[in-house]
């Protein structure tokens, strides 16, 4: 279960490892102090992440506007692996001292992502936390929700509430503020007693909205937690809730 949810970023542990071997880093220090003693983990509530992942996401930008050529720009978009393999050992690329070329890239890409920050959640640094409406949540939309009204929309959308991770957790949850990608069903088998088997879900396992097993296993989901998926006969008819038997006509 802690593989399976874990929010650790190893990204943001290479990228941080920059600032403290740039002096002029400090001129950010307001935010990069978020990173002291920081877990590398994009957590819910978490300001460090929020900084992080802003970052991340600046540059990745800047680094495909900088480095794909203009008539291969709309059809590449590069992975942040190769990017951090460039930043450890850059190269003429950043210009004659590489190592200085690529100082000045991360330290204007920081401050792209203060800017932006700034944009979406204000300049109070301490309502910076990851996980909110504004910056990573889930909101579940029904393909409907834009052809009924607030009322019935209400029904059939799930959440919006906080999460965690980004597109490079091992909990992936996407790049964007509302979590598009990553797993909704997960399943951890005991191949010795299948009544040992545990399952997370979402939202729920009714298709109807207005049964109160629509939605009932969200709350589970986004926090993290598993819920037993039992096998037997015994075990499944010690925990049913309604029993419906169908016969043909």
């Amino acid at each position: 279960m802690l593989l399976q949810t874990d929010y650790l970023s190893l990204p943001a542990r290479q990228l941080i490892h920059f600032i403290s071997g740039i002096p002029e880093f400090d001129k950010f220090k307001k935010y990069t102090s978020y990173f002291e003693g920081w877990d590398f983990k994009l957590t819910p509530g978490s300001i460090a992440a929020t900084i992080y992942d802003a970052w991340e996401r600046a540059i990745a930008s800047q680094y495909k506007s900088q480095f794909i050529p203009a008539e291969v720009k709309e059809l590449v978009t590069p992975q942040l692996k190769p990017i951090l393999d460039h930043l450890l050992i850059p190269d003429e690329a950043f210009g004659s001292n590489p190592v200085q070329g690529r100082n000045e890239f991360l330290l204007n890409t920081f401050e792209k992502a203060i800017n932006n920050t700034i944009l979406k959640l204000g300049k109070e640094v301490n309502l910076w936390q990851y996980g909110q409406l504004k910056n990573k949540h889930i909101l579940l939309k029904h393909p409907l929700s834009s052809s009924v009204n607030a009322e019935i929309r209400s029904k059939l959308e799930v959440g919006p509430a906080p999460r965690g991770g980004n597109g490079f957790t091992a909990n992936v949850t996407g790049r964007t503020d509302n979590q598009t990608h990553g797993a909704s069903f997960r399943f951890i088998t005991d191949v010795k007693n299948w009544d040992y088997c545990l399952a997370t879900n979402t939202p729920g396992q009714s298709g109807n909205p207005e049964s109160p097993f629509y939605k009932n296993l969200f709350p589970l989901w986004i926090n993290n937690q598993y819920f037993p998926l039992y096998f037997s006969e015994d075990k499944i008819k010690a925990v049913s809730v309604i029993h419906t038997t169908l016969f043909p006509e």
